[in-house]
C-alpha cells in the first residue's frame, strides 16, 4: 500500500484469524455474546468482515441463517461509508448462498452504533425489534419442573439422535438445522437435544444451535399442528434437565415480538437480563 493511501474496502476475515476481533468485545454484553463466541471459536457457521485484515478496527459478525452483529468503532468511516456497498454488493449473495436468506437482521451494543445503523438504513424499508436475552435461575427452574405434566400414551419423549433429525417426516421441523451446524454429526459431537414423537414422527423439539465451552443456546419448535399444547414447555424442560445434570449452561434468548418463546423461557425458569436493538429489511 503506498502511502497515504487509505484501505475503504470492507473484507471477510479469514477463519484462521477471527480471534483478531477479540480486542473489540469489550462492553459486558459484546462479551457474553455466546453466538459471536461460537462464531470466532469455529464451532458454528459464520463469516466475519472487517475494515483491516490485519489490525481490525470494526467488524460485522454473520451468524449463518440467525443474525449479525456490529462491533468495534462505530466512528470509523473506512467501514461505514462502504456498509450498504457491501451489503448490496457481497452480503447479499452470502446470505443467500449460506441459508437462502433473503434478510438482513443486525444488532448492535450501543447507542452510538444505533445512531450508524439508522443513517445507513435510511433509504431502507426497515423494521425494529429488541432481541431479549435470559439467564436461568436453576431453583426456580427446580420447582416449575415438579409441576411439568406426563405426556398422554400416544407422544414419547425422547433424546434427539442422527435418525431422527435425517428422518424425512421431520424436514419440516429441522429445516432451520442446518442454518446452525455444518453437519449433523458435528451436532451430535458437540450438542444434545430432545424430541416428543407421535406416530414416529418429531412433533416438537429442543435442541443445541450454538455452543460456546459449557454454554449452551436453545432453539425450540413445534410443528403448527401440534402448537398449544404445551410441548415447548415439556421438551424444553427436558432438555434442560439433561444440562444441569451435565454442567452446561443453557441460554435463551429471542426477539421481543416472539411472545410465546418468552412465555416459554419463564415457564422454564429463565430470568430477562438485558436486550439489544435489532434492525430487519428485506432486500
Amino acid at each position: 500500500m503506498s502511502g497515504g493511501e487509505v484501505r475503504t474496502m470492507i473484507v471477510e476475515l479469514d477463519k484462521n484469524d477471527y480471534h483478531l476481533i477479540r480486542p473489540l468485545l469489550k462492553k459486558d454484553t459484546e462479551l457474553d455474546s455466546l453466538l459471536i463466541q461460537a462464531v470466532i471459536n469455529g464451532t458454528n457457521r459464520g463469516h466475519i468482515y472487517v475494515d483491516d485484515p490485519i489490525q481490525p478496527r470494526t467488524a460485522l459478525i454473520y451468524v449463518v441463517g440467525v443474525i449479525d452483529f456490529f462491533i468495534g468503532d462505530p466512528h470509523n468511516d473506512t467501514f461505514t461509508s462502504h456498509l450498504n456497498t457491501f451489503i448490496d454488493n457481497i452480503y447479499k449473495q452470502v446470505n443467500l448462498d449460506t441459508c437462502g436468506g433473503t434478510w438482513m437482521i443486525s444488532a448492535v451494543f450501543d447507542k452510538e452504533w444505533e445512531t450508524v445503523l439508522e443513517n445507513a438504513y435510511s433509504q431502507r424499508d426497515y423494521d425494529t425489534d429488541n432481541d431479549l436475552y435470559f439467564q436461568l435461575n436453576a431453583d426456580k427452574f427446580h420447582a416449575l419442573n415438579k409441576h411439568t405434566p406426563s405426556l398422554s400414551k400416544e407422544y414419547m419423549l425422547t433424546p434427539l439422535t442422527k435418525e431422527i433429525i435425517e428422518h424425512k417426516q421431520n424436514e419440516e421441523l429441522f429445516e432451520d438445522f442446518h442454518d446452525f451446524w455444518n453437519t449433523v454429526d458435528e451436532f451430535i459431537n458437540q450438542g444434545f437435544g430432545m424430541a416428543i414423537i407421535k406416530n414416529g414422527q418429531a412433533v416438537s423439539t429442543c435442541y443445541t444451535c450454538f455452543v460456546n465451552g459449557s454454554q449452551h443456546e436453545i432453539n425450540v419448535i413445534t410443528t403448527e399442528e401440534e402448537e398449544n399444547q404445551g410441548f415447548a414447555t415439556i421438551v424444553s424442560r427436558a432438555y434442560i434437565q439433561h444440562c444441569l445434570h451435565n454442567g452446561i449452561t443453557p441460554r435463551w434468548s429471542t426477539n421481543e415480538t416472539n411472545v410465546s418463546s418468552c412465555k416459554v423461557a419463564e415457564k422454564c425458569g429463565f430470568e430477562y437480563v438485558y436486550k439489544l436493538r435489532t434492525y430487519e429489511f428485506e432486500f
